[in-house]
């Protein structure tokens, strides 16, 4: 059969999108174990979440080396034997920190997963901070920054929170060259034993999920001995006045614009419909700071604009890279197009444009076992519920072009927004 690629598919609007509530069980010992029962494959996605992150930490740096070391020895295995055994199971583990969580994940396939549970169950209950792993970890992270220290762009990212926030900020912590020289073991071991495996621990699984893995889930892990969870208000410090910041890097060919402001998190009723006039701005490929920018001017390979949001905070942020030549004359053409959001009405077509690619990508992003389980993950780190997801179609479908000028005229205001310059 030959494809006809004269006449395009059918469109189809997007007026809902199924996103499976994941099931509860909360075992003996008051941990939480969500689970979802979904998709063909026979694999499945552990999850522990603990309720600690860069926030909570003595430092950054003892946050990252906390969840990198997670999984590299216990009171039985090394590093290497660890990793070995896992890898003959067909499964794989990793640790990841952010602000304010630590998870430990486990891919596995379903046939192994007995094994890979004991395993696992290992690796949090009887896990050993070594110094030699410490050694190692310090002198690779160490020379990984040196070099990322050259490079425009990460200079940016890194200086950027505190820009914004102020440098006391909890969200503006980051992990300088000189605290990896005071990084002790023992305050890993103590960020670990004070914050880990405490009544805020959850634990959630994905994928082949039938009642054998329930229970081998409940019978291991409700043996868990919880501690009483430390409660730590966050107290965000003054925010400053919006200002510029110019770091000047010697020899740089090209120099990286950061350009944003504190905002809010998904709470927040503005919240949707700013992530849409973000992604009129600059959220997809044919947005404006892409069409202007790259495409007419041609200053740059790519431009972004974003709202991220946490759990007691958020920001928007723009970021792109252009030749130093070209730096000044970048700057005036993102500020135009921030002013042409405030003034000028979308066209019904931009609109209904944007609206459908925001849509399509809701969409893909429930797509599977894993990714619903993503949005359930999403509900708790947020104290939400899944009507959240209702809400965030029937806000994008309800976007208007008035709501874009009245939205951009409240938070873009150009004087609001810091400029960080590196190059």
């Amino acid at each position: 059969m030959i494809l006809d690629r004269k006449t395009p598919p059918i469109f189809q609007e997007i007026n809902n999108v199924n996103v499976i509530p994941a099931e509860e069980l909360l075992l003996k010992n008051k941990l939480l174990l969500g689970y979802i029962n979904a998709g063909t494959e026979k694999v499945l996605k552990i999850e522990l979440i603990f309720d600690t992150g860069i926030i909570d930490s003595p430092s950054p740096a003892v946050a990252h080396a906390t969840a990198y070391m997670l999984d590299k020895g216990t009171s039985k295995y090394s590093a290497n034997e660890l990793a070995t055994k896992f890898d003959s199971l067909g499964a794989y583990i990793g640790a990841e920190v952010s602000y304010e969580k630590t998870i430990l994940t486990v891919h596995a396939l379903s046939r192994n997963v007995e094994e890979v549970i004991k395993l696992l169950l290992e690796v949090v209950t009887n896990v050993v901070f070594s110094e030699q792993e410490l050694k190692t970890y310090v002198n690779n992270q160490r020379q990984k920054m040196k070099v990322n220290l050259e490079r425009v762009s990460y200079v940016a990212k890194k200086r950027f929170p505190a820009l914004i926030y102020g440098k006391d900020h909890p969200y503006a912590a980051t992990t300088e060259l000189e605290d990896y020289d005071e990084l002790k073991l023992a305050d890993i071991q103590a960020f670990y034993s004070t914050n880990f495996l405490t009544e805020q621990t959850r634990l959630q699984v994905a994928g082949d999920v039938n009642q054998g893995v329930l229970n081998l889930l409940m019978s291991s892990f409700g043996q868990l001995r919880l501690k009483a969870a430390i409660e730590n208000e966050f107290l965000p410090s003054n925010l400053p006045e919006a200002k510029k910041l110019k770091i000047k890097k010697k020899n740089a060919v090209q120099c990286a614009i950061r350009i944003g402001k504190p905002l809010f998190n998904r709470s927040h009723p503005d919240y949707v419909k700013m992530q849409m006039v973000s992604t009129i701005l600059g959220g997809y490929f044919g947005s404006r700071l892409m069409a202007n920018i790259r495409e007419d001017k041609g200053y740059t390979y790519g431009i972004g604009s974003a709202v991220v949001p946490f759990r007691n905070t958020g920001y928007f942020f723009l970021t792109t890279e252009v030749g130093v030549d070209v730096c000044e004359a970048a700057l005036k053409e993102i500020y135009y197009e921030i002013n042409r959001l405030q003034t000028e009405e979308v066209t019904d077509q931009e609109l209904k444009l944007v609206k459908n690619y925001v849509l399509g990508s809701f969409l893909k992003s429930v797509d599977g076992p894993f990714a619903q389980m993503d949005k359930y993950q999403l509900v708790k780190d947020n104290r939400l519920n899944y009507t959240y997801f209702d809400d965030y179609i029937a806000t994008v479908k309800s976007m208007t072009k008035e709501d874009v000028i009245h939205l951009s005229n409240s938070y873009l205001v150009i004087d609001s927004l810091s400029e960080l310059v590196v190059g």
